[in-house]
């Protein structure tokens, strides 16, 4: 069956080394879950960024958002009795489960549908409250 779709050139348009972390101690690791309309003669995208903590030898760190939505960074020593870390994605610390990465959502707009930028008009949407301390999933 031949394929009726051509791709864009220069996909993918926007990559994780395209955006500013949300703190200095994250870095950016994902794009997920793209949404796209235009709105006012522009193309924007509404996009999922996960970040994450760079890891380091005999720790394991993962982010969540307090309860007034301020970054925590938990650190955890590997050896800990207390943890068991078997995927890369999700840990159980203590009896509970966490996720490495945190996430929220972000606008990006284009006037030519290829160069997307941020506004300050729109800032990020970070998870609020207990039930979204790993972000927006």
């Amino acid at each position: 069956m031949k394929d009726i779709a051509k791709r864009f050139p220069q996909n993918p348009l926007l990559m994780p080394k395209d955006l500013k972390a949300s703190i200095n101690k994250l870095q950016v690791i994902s794009l997920l879950n793209p949404g796209v309309f235009t709105y006012k003669n522009k193309t924007w995208i509404l996009v999922r960024v996960a970040e994450s903590i760079a890891q380091k030898e005999g720790v394991i760190f993962f982010p969540i958002l307090n309860n007034t939505g301020k970054m925590e960074i938990i650190e955890v020593p590997l050896n800990d009795p207390d943890l068991i870390a078997n995927d890369a994605r999700v840990i159980k610390y203590k009896g509970l489960d966490y996720l490495t990465t945190v996430s929220h959502l972000r606008l990006l707009s284009s006037e030519n549908g290829i160069d997307f930028k941020e506004d300050n008009e729109f800032p990020p949407l970070f998870g609020n409250g207990e039930l979204e301390r790993f972000g927006i999933e």
